[in-house]
């Protein structure tokens, strides 16, 4: 493209918009010369050259969404916000490109190493509130945790059909026995309750 400048007569001068006409007028005259097979030719080489400069474009919005996804800890909207895109493009990249959807996978990974780094300096300080979180989320093996987990022999899963066959009337009896004694009014009693359970495990007739 050819700047404005003056012809060494200075009288006529050549601006910007003079080239550019002129560039048009170039083309417009080859593409009349061109073949059908040039002109084919010619529009695939536009097509591909815009295809090659619309997905260079889209690998630099994804670029620029996933460092701004790193800068404000995955909060999506302000992301999108300060990558002047749609939150739902973010979404959508996620379902559709691979990629893209491995890239955040990798950056919540980093994210909770960050959170985890954290954790442990407030435990270094002896913030107790984090001990005691730490404990419960880490230790639960050794007894820290907030629920109670049962299982089988050798820490095995439960064998549930196993523990209603065995819960059975009889049972309940001679464990109430075994840790209260034996006692007239206690044998009723559980006699009382033994037939109750029975009665309540029967089917309702229809």
């Amino acid at each position: 493209m050819v700047e404005a400048q003056e012809t060494k007569d200075g009288k006529k001068k050549i601006t910007i918009m003079d080239e550019i006409i002129r560039q048009g007028v170039r083309r417009v005259i080859r593409r009349r010369e061109m073949s059908p097979k040039e002109r084919h030719l010619e529009e695939q080489r536009k097509r591909r050259e815009q295809g090659e400069r619309d997905a260079a474009h889209l690998r630099e919005q994804k670029r620029l969404m996933l460092t701004m996804l790193e800068k404000h800890l995955l909060v999506v909207t302000y992301a999108a916000k300060e990558a002047q895109l749609p939150r739902s493009q973010h979404f959508k990249w996620l379902q559709e490109d691979p990629e893209y959807k491995k890239a955040v996978a990798d950056l919540r990974q980093v994210l909770k190493d960050f959170g985890e780094r954290k954790l442990l300096e407030a435990v270094n300080r002896g913030n107790s509130e984090c001990i005691r979180f730490f404990n419960r989320t880490q230790n639960k093996d050794r007894g820290y945790g907030d629920s109670l987990e049962v299982t089988g022999p050798g820490g095995e899963a439960l064998n549930l059909g196993t523990i209603r066959q065995e819960i059975t009337p009889e049972a309940i009896k001679r464990a109430m026995m075994k840790l209260l004694g034996t006692d007239p009014q206690l044998d009723a009693a559980i006699n009382k309750l033994a037939a109750l359970k029975t009665a309540a495990s029967k089917p309702i007739a229809r």
